[in-house]
């Protein structure tokens, strides 16, 4: 998928993420479809309209107020996470009630294999998983993460990466060319249901803004994760109290409510919030 696909409405990708949308929501026919916030979500509200859906719910902000029979405001101070909380609590019986962040239909438990990661993760030492790579641009180099792994090392942390087959190849020759043997990858070696039971055996998760991350801090591990994306913390930010968010200020003056950001991201950085969480 290309990197800017939700912003460029030219883009194939837009079309057939578009098409895969209406053609699910045409195919359950429901009489209520409801566009939570998230970076695409332009795309499910036109997809609702196309299939004519009877009551249409969405956030109002992207010029689609039109398409929606029912809108709701947003306050840009509250995390879009915590905004689709709210959401769901108006069809609650109980408004007042906390929702759980544990997923209700995930993961599948008879799609785990435990005995393959009880052999790797069955053992008496911290664990620290590392996710690095995302569809977006906003990464680091795989380099960045030498002094982090080699202080981890140091202090008895068993350390594996985790993340798509397709970056497997990447981070074996990164593992090889600085003589970590004892690092592990898991990348591609996880189906998303495998993910769940490794997160939930392991003490921390070192990553940048992608699924793994939320995925963890539905589960609360202790997380640190670090963006240098242009947008508001409402965002992208912190919204649980086990996640430590770093932000890089590069080409973030602008927004107003942009904390806890340092002028440039260094290894040095991480591996201090690590001593912090004594973990």
């Amino acid at each position: 998928m290309s990197e800017n696909w939700d912003h460029n409405y030219s883009n194939k990708n837009w079309l057939k993420n578009y098409k895969d949308i209406y053609s699910i929501i045409n195919s359950i026919n429901p009489e209520v479809a409801i566009s939570c916030r998230s970076t695409a979500y332009h795309i499910e509200t036109i997809a609702m309209f196309n299939a004519l859906v009877s009551r249409r719910i969405g956030f109002s902000s992207k010029g689609l107020k039109n398409t929606l029979t029912d809108t709701l405001h947003y306050d840009n101070r509250v995390h879009r996470a915590n905004q689709n909380i709210d959401l769901i609590k108006l069809f609650t019986k109980d408004k007042e009630k906390d929702i759980s962040t544990i997923p209700y239909f995930y993961p599948d438990v008879n799609n785990i294999n435990k005995s393959k990661f009880d052999e790797i993760f069955n053992i008496d030492k911290k664990i620290v998983l590392i996710n690095i790579f995302a569809e977006h641009k906003y990464i680091w180099p795989i380099d960045f993460y030498k002094e982090i792994i080699e202080f981890l090392i140091s202090e008895q942390y068993y350390v594996c990466f985790v993340g798509l087959e397709k970056y497997r190849e990447k981070i074996d020759s990164f593992l090889i060319n600085k003589n970590y043997h004892s690092v592990f990858n898991l990348s591609g070696e996880t189906t998303i249901d495998d993910l769940s039971y490794i997160l939930k055996k392991s003490d921390l998760l070192i990553t940048i803004d992608t699924g793994v991350r939320h995925l963890a801090n539905c589960y609360t591990l202790k997380v640190i994760s670090f963006r240098k994306t242009p947008n508001l913390d409402s965002e992208f930010g912190q919204y649980v109290n086990s996640e430590i968010v770093l932000n890089e200020k590069i080409n973030r003056e602008k927004y107003s409510n942009v904390k806890d950001f340092v002028n440039i991201l260094e290894p040095k950085i991480v591996i201090d919030q690590i001593k912090k969480l004594e973990i």
